[in-house]
């Protein structure tokens, strides 16, 4: 069982009518645990629409000042093993901080686990990928829950650098903008093991440099998808609350890894190693395992340089079977490679999921081919058009599309018998919802739009 993750991600609260921009405050890398409020603001650029909503932050941020204080001073008494202190997300209430992840997004697809301690590899007393030029700099997802994405790049980028010898940064936006068909959301959430697959399907991703981040869904470049200057063959999950074999993992290459980060453990983390089960193990963030202690995981996070240390958090290794946030729950990382037909024997077996068909296996045109036995023509009441339409299972899940079509995949029909089906939920106002080249197109109906071939 896999889940969504919404990702955390900044938000901006408030407007124009109070600025604050100075050459005197301090660089967001090197920001002291403690500083004014003013000079916090300037360092963020925040700017805040009212009087009231520049004293509700401000009062906020004060709150926060003094819970850093209290926990640092019992830091410093040997009560913890992390400090905290000011980054941007210091003037949200923890309420607020915690809203900004959603409830997981259940979806099912066949794990691919290997167990490396059965096929013999032994586990070292440390790594640290850094020191090895195999991760790139602190990235920062902004206001775009695409932590999926960065989690996605970063172990592609580690397994590319070990394969190949080149160190690449690779496109968060266009797996943000072209993984949709393999069951990703953009903004709104996906999984690592989604975003591998979509990378072998296209046979490759390219370049931050060529298709730039923007912290926003734009719709898929096709021209700069067609550029590949990275590739994998397959991927495998990690067996799941199993430290050694993460470590394990962890040894050949970074590792995607899913955690809880919604807690305020997380919002004012400042250094240190952080031991503390508050943090909870209900999945919401993806991030990238980079290296292992004995006393801890070096993680790579993507909300900017100025959160952790530069951008890394340090967590506590010996944290019950789920591990420290859940950080042992959900790992998984991919195999370098050019050749999908050459995926070695530690590498998925099936580089696809099983839920996901071929193009045209499902959701065909009737207009133009048979529908597949387990298929209806369907003709929807109150739009035009048709499909090939499959029955959805007794959990109500539903085929992905192929290739090409970025609508989702849901169980939203019915017959006058009560059996249930499956159509592409699409935007209406978007014209690369459906495929429209090949005459599947978006037809609006009670506030939603479903994908229907053209006559």
């Amino acid at each position: 069982m896999k889940f969504f993750l919404l990702c955390l991600v900044a938000v901006c609260l408030a407007t124009t009518k109070v600025k604050l921009v100075t050459d005197q405050a301090p660089k967001p890398q090197n920001l002291p645990a403690i500083m004014p409020f003013e000079a916090w603001m300037a360092v963020f650029q925040k700017d805040y629409g009212t009087d009231e909503e520049y004293a509700l932050r401000k009062a906020n941020y004060q709150d926060m000042i003094q819970s850093i204080k209290k926990h640092n001073q019992e830091a410093a008494a040997g009560k913890f093993s992390w400090t905290m202190g000011v980054n941007q997300f210091s003037d949200l209430t923890p309420d607020e901080f915690k809203t900004l992840v959603s409830s997981p997004f259940k979806r099912t697809r066949k794990d691919n686990i290997v167990s490396l301690k059965e096929v013999g590899m032994t586990l070292g007393d440390s790594v640290d990928w850094r020191t090895k030029g195999a991760v790139t700099d602190i990235k920062n997802q902004g206001g775009c829950g695409s932590c999926w994405a960065f989690s996605t790049t970063g172990s592609t980028e580690g397994a590319v650098q070990i394969g190949a010898g080149n160190l690449i940064s690779l496109s968060e936006q266009q797996l943000v903008d072209c993984s949709t068909p393999e069951g990703n959301h953009g903004c709104g959430g996906g999984l690592m093991d989604f975003g591998f697959e979509y990378i072998i399907e296209t046979g490759g991703i390219n370049s931050e440099t060529a298709y730039p981040y923007v912290s926003a869904e734009e719709g898929c470049k096709r021209d700069l998808e067609q550029v590949k200057v990275a590739s994998i063959v397959g991927f495998t999950d990690v067996p799941k609350a199993n430290e050694e074999e993460l470590m394990l993992a962890v040894s050949k290459q970074p590792v995607s890894v899913a955690i809880e980060a919604d807690q305020t453990v997380f919002q004012s983390y400042k250094s240190g190693v952080l031991n503390s089960t508050a943090c909870g193990t209900h999945l919401d963030h993806g991030v990238l395992a980079v290296g292992f202690t004995d006393d801890y995981w070096i993680v790579k996070n993507s909300w900017g340089p100025t959160w952790g240390e530069s951008g890394y958090i340090r967590m506590a290794t010996g944290v019950g079977a789920d591990g420290i946030c859940g950080i042992n729950m959900q790992p998984s990382y991919p195999t370098y490679g050019t050749d999908p037909k050459t995926s070695s024997s530690t590498s998925t077996s099936s580089t696809t999921s099983t839920t996901t068909p071929a193009p045209g296996v499902d959701y065909e045109d009737p207009f133009k081919t048979q529908c597949n036995s387990d298929e209806v023509d369907i003709q929807i009441t109150g739009i035009t058009g048709k499909i090939c339409s499959p029955q959805c299972s007794d959990a109500g899940e539903c085929p992905l599309p192929g290739r090409g079509v970025e609508a989702r995949a849901e169980c939203v029909l019915q017959t006058t018998t009560g059996e249930r089906y499956c159509a592409l939920v699409c935007e209406p106002s978007s014209d690369r919802s459906c495929f429209p080249t090949q005459d599947l197109t978006c037809k609006s109906i009670s506030n939603i739009g479903i994908c229907t071939y053209d006559s």
